[in-house]
């Protein structure tokens, strides 16, 4: 119950009035009620209510007077009109849904009026001027998302495996379009999406099927799909925003460091001699001082170059006897001979050899050559991270 101090009745959690059940006169036939016109009823239908002018001034006059008494059809009528939106505020539905015709009607929503979108359940706006005649759901000037409210395009990681309504996940092979163009999320909410992700997202990125045609608006209503932003297996980074920062990082896709919706930085990498720290690797043997010797064997290459051979005989005393064949010969001259023949016949000589001992103390330096099979596999360059689905907001 409501307890009243004064003029003023104090409203706490457990004063709440009764709710309507029923709105008036649910049950009333036709006879005894009616829907209160939006145009004035003077002249038509005499003592007739209207939302212009209530009950006319007729309905105040005595009979006597040429007045007449009010309508019971018309107090059941308003009165109806009143509980069914009573009932249907504590139903829950607040704020109420963006109506156009009900904008024009009042001359536009008041400037802080919060109002439910009418194309993505769940979202609301926010007015933020006084007489706001557009509409937030194509991107009317004077609304914003209403406070604490995700806005069309947001996104939001998820580790469960529920997609909550008003969300689509991010896959690199997802689609939105509308109900009948065939998309993977194929729905009349995905408009703000379609038109965001249009005019946000590059073709290359976020292709359009058959190509992008004159704006967002015609390619949605043409039945065309385009690709969700593809954000899957992908972390998320600030843009440098000319700090350098990320100067350096791989550009994958995109404009760069300073753009939003490039793509930079690789999962793996494979490390290029260029990007190794300048080094040698150099060294010395042991010293060697146990005796050792070297030898060695072989055929010399062939030779035909012309030579000479020279002979030199002993010389003969005179008349010194010289046995030959078995026959006494008695030389009485002495001499001495010698010969050169010439020699230019194709041979070869063979050779061995064997060096003394050697004991001399020696070093060896070496400096190693590159390591031909050190390209390998390229190099992990992901962090420890939770696998989760990126969501985008609708």
């Amino acid at each position: 119950m409501i307890a009243f101090v004064g003029q003023a009745s104090a409203l706490t959690q457990s004063s709440i009035p009764p709710k309507f059940p029923f709105y008036w006169g649910s049950n009333a036939g036709a006879a005894y009620i009616r829907s209160i016109p939006t145009t004035s009823q003077i002249g038509i239908v005499n003592c007739a209510a209207s939302l212009p002018d209530g009950f006319p001034p007729l309905t105040f006059l005595a009979q006597t007077s040429g007045g007449c008494p009010p309508f019971g059809q018309d107090m059941n009528g308003i009165l109806r009109q009143i509980t069914q939106w009573q009932q249907w505020q504590q139903a829950g539905e607040l704020p109420t849904i963006y109506d156009s015709s009900f904008q024009t009607s009042i001359g536009g929503y008041p400037n802080g009026a919060i109002i439910q979108s009418a194309v993505v359940p769940g979202d609301f706006w926010i007015s933020t001027t006084d007489n706001n005649t557009t509409n937030p759901d194509t991107g009317g000037a004077g609304w914003s998302p209403a406070p604490s409210a995700y806005a069309t395009g947001d996104v939001k990681w998820n580790w469960g495996t529920t997609i909550p309504s008003g969300w689509v996940i991010s896959s690199n092979a997802n689609t939105i379009g509308n109900a009948t163009s065939g998309a993977t999320l194929a729905s009349s909410t995905t408009q703000l999406l379609f038109i965001y992700t249009w005019n946000n997202c590059s073709n290359t990125l976020c292709p359009v099927s058959t190509g992008r045609g004159a704006n967002a608006a015609a390619d949605y209503a043409a039945n065309k799909t385009i690709l969700v932003l593809p954000l899957a297996g992908t972390m998320l980074v600030g843009n440098d925003q000319n700090n350098g920062i990320l100067t350096g990082v791989p550009v994958i896709a995109g404009s760069g460091i300073n753009s939003n919706t490039s793509f930079i930085g690789e999962t793996f990498h494979t490390i290029t001699a260029a990007q190794l720290p300048s080094h040698t690797h150099s060294g010395t043997t042991g010293t060697e001082s146990a005796p050792h010797t070297h030898s060695g064997s072989g055929t010399t290459a062939s030779e035909n170059a012309s030579h000479t051979h020279q002979s030199n005989y002993y010389p003969l005393s005179v008349n010194e006897v010289v046995n030959v064949g078995g026959s006494a010969y008695l030389v009485q001259n002495s001499f001495s001979t010698s010969t050169t023949t010439g020699e230019s016949a194709n041979h070869q000589h063979t050779y061995s050899f064997t060096t003394s001992n050697e004991s001399a103390s020696h070093t060896h330096s070496f400096t190693t050559d590159g390591c031909g099979a050190c390209a390998g596999s390229a190099e992990n360059n992901t962090p420890r991270a939770m696998v989760g689905y990126w969501m985008i907001k609708l």
